[in-house]
């Protein structure tokens, strides 16, 4: 029902992992990490369906979610924004595996959601998008009358 879009980064392509678990293996994590053709990331998300919504949740700790754009086009939940770089760390890091820079996620939607109603709220650095269904596509029980 759901068809995730994959996020792009820098090293979206095989034979640029190739290369880039070369370097890691000779000259160790910490060279990778720091390496600008790694600086794509895209957040962990969960996608679920209950009788009444679709929940998007979204991994984003360090994350403003002031600076967390949501935004539904053609079907498609898009999250995007920007996590901070404190650069007065990164001069004197001995390994850096958190990552920084812009992120953009998407997920196709069923039609069955009501995209005007949409809902998000952010706690503990997990945003939640609820996009709830039409009334019209909700299941609902139907009583035989007994004569």
């Amino acid at each position: 029902m759901f068809r995730m879009i994959p996020f792009q980064s820098a090293c979206a392509t095989a034979p640029r992992n190739d290369v880039n678990r070369l370097f890691r293996d000779f000259f160790g994590e910490s060279f990778a990490e720091m390496s600008p053709a790694t600086s794509g990331w895209g957040p962990a998300i969960d996608v679920i369906e209950n009788e009444d919504a679709i929940l998007v949740r979204a991994d984003l700790p360090g994350v403003d979610p002031k600076a967390v754009t949501i935004s539904i086009e053609d079907g498609v939940l898009t999250l995007s924004g920007e996590k901070e770089t404190v650069e007065e760390e990164r001069k004197d890091a001995y390994r850096l595996e958190r990552r920084h820079g812009s992120f953009s996620r998407s997920v196709a939607l069923p039609d069955t959601v009501d995209a005007d109603q949409t809902e998000a709220s952010s706690e503990n650095g997990v945003l939640t998008v609820r996009i709830p269904k039409r009334e019209e596509t909700k299941p609902r029980k139907i009583d035989v009358k007994v004569n």
